[in-house]
């Protein structure tokens, strides 16, 4: 490991922290991913422009400073993995807040951190009063990704909701289920919805995003928090491999179980998950309603 030479001599940029890191987070944060994730964040989000100020997934996927940061000697799992791991942390901390969009049928998730500004743009996020479109605006670079690139809807994309406002996104939080645009995917707009019309046929156009705000079910992570107590990173991922391997149902049943018999602990749920997997749950065999039921 090469010595760090020290920092340049005269003015040098610099990223502000909240009093609050440090007396609040510092003294819980216990994986160096969580904290590595979070210091970056700090970073990054100093650097943008514009309100709210947030970073999608993909846009750190494609981060090679953080894809630096994240390397640790000994640690087989991708970049990938590690990523999602320590983000996870992060929001079950509550240090982060999040934001699913389904763009173009990719599920897309945007992170915040949990200021009063960000819990305001996230309420409007999830009200319909505030547009998706402006998360894809302040997107940072996706080169690594091959993203395709935003523009904004033109004249004879305007659109107009019933109480005659103009937007370019289809938004709705009362649904997980995504609603095609007129003219992107089939299916009837809803009354009230935002419908573009269809496009000309101009293959040279650019390409326009379709747009469904996603709402978040909870996850395993909040269910252990709420049920069993601090979730530790060592947990962390067999929660995240249970959560893909069992139906949301049975995970929610097990947990349930658990605190009905007082046995707030993950190797007991886990236990009862696996008996579900080899003897069925109910007379209902393991992958009756498929594996990933949520």
């Amino acid at each position: 490991m090469p010595a760090f030479p020290g920092f340049p001599p005269g003015e040098t940029p610099y990223t502000p922290l909240p009093e609050a890191f440090f007396t609040a987070l510092l003294p819980e944060i216990e994986d160096i991913g969580e904290l590595k994730v979070t210091l970056h964040l700090y970073w990054l989000l100093y650097q943008k422009q514009g309100t709210p100020r947030c970073a999608s997934d993909r846009e750190l996927l494609a981060d090679p400073q953080l894809r630096r940061a994240l390397r640790r000697l000994g640690d087989p799992r991708p970049y990938e993995e590690r990523l999602r791991a320590a983000l996870e942390l992060a929001h079950a901390r509550g240090t982060l807040l999040r934001v699913r969009v389904r763009v173009d049928g990719e599920i897309v998730t945007w992170y915040f951190f949990n200021t009063e500004k960000s819990r305001q743009a996230v309420a409007r996020l999830l009200e319909g009063t505030l547009s998706p479109e402006i998360l894809l605006e302040l997107e940072g670079p996706l080169a690594a990704l091959n993203t395709p690139a935003v523009y904004p809807l033109p004249a004879w994309a305007d659109a107009r909701d019933a109480e005659g406002n103009t937007d370019s996104a289809l938004v709705s939080a009362d649904t997980a289920e995504a609603t095609p645009r007129q003219g992107l995917g089939s299916g009837e707009a809803r009354p009230g919805m935002i419908t573009p019309l269809a496009p000309p046929s101009d293959q040279n156009a650019p390409r326009y995003h379709s747009l469904r705000l996603e709402v978040e079910r909870p996850n395993i992570y909040a269910l252990y928090e709420q049920n069993i107590g601090l979730l530790l990173p060592l947990v962390a991922e067999e929660l995240r491999e249970a959560e893909e391997r069992y139906p949301w149902e049975w995970v929610e049943a097990a947990f349930r179980e658990a605190v009905q018999q007082n046995k707030r602990k993950w190797s007991y749920i886990r236990a009862i998950l696996q008996r579900w997997e080899v003897e069925g749950k109910g007379g209902e065999p393991y992958g009756a309603h498929g594996r990933y039921s949520r």
